[in-house]
């Protein structure tokens, strides 16, 4: 016998590569989560022809007479084809990814859109918090207060809570 070698080649992904790759899942999980109880009706208008539940028809791919069968017992959207070669089966994303076909990121897309779902975008930068003083107010005032004397910062110190604390009709 002869031994044989195996050899492997690794795809290199790029940054923009994995980050993607972090939103396609909850891309899918979303649009699966939000079609659920709803695959009877909206394959149809993703363009989709499919036999009433529990009845057998054509399959939108491989054209078989009576073969397909819309199952959707788990709300999945799921399905089976006696015709089709493996996988002939699946849910309602793997349905519209083959017969548009099209990949499973795609199809989700086009799930999203006809269920008018928001795509994914990427968090926001956190914001800075604004405040009422500008920033060279705040280091005026700052380095007033580190000029004066441990006698004075005490006083202006004390002299400011007592200004926070007036109430409107005294001055």
């Amino acid at each position: 016998m002869a031994d044989t070698q195996h050899n492997q080649t690794h795809p290199k992904f790029t940054s923009s590569d994995k980050t993607d790759g972090q939103k396609q899942p909850d891309l899918i999980q979303t649009v699966k989560r939000s079609a659920m109880y709803h695959w009877e009706n909206l394959l149809p208008a993703c363009g989709i022809d499919i036999p009433a539940k529990g009845k057998h028809g054509a399959r939108p791919v491989c054209g078989g007479t009576d073969r397909f069968h819309f199952i959707d017992d788990h709300n999945h959207g799921n399905w089976y084809c006696r015709q089709c070669d493996a996988p002939n089966y699946g849910d309602g994303l793997d349905l519209v990814a083959k017969t548009k076909g099209i990949s499973i990121i795609e199809a989700a897309k086009v799930i999203a859109d006809t269920l008018a779902l928001p795509l994914p975008e990427p968090k926001p930068t956190r914001e800075s918090i604004q405040t009422t003083q500008s920033i060279a107010e705040r280091v005026t005032a700052l380095m007033a207060h580190r000029s004066l004397s441990p006698m004075a910062r005490k006083n202006y110190s004390l002299a400011a809570r007592r200004k926070d604390h007036l109430l409107p009709y005294q001055s």
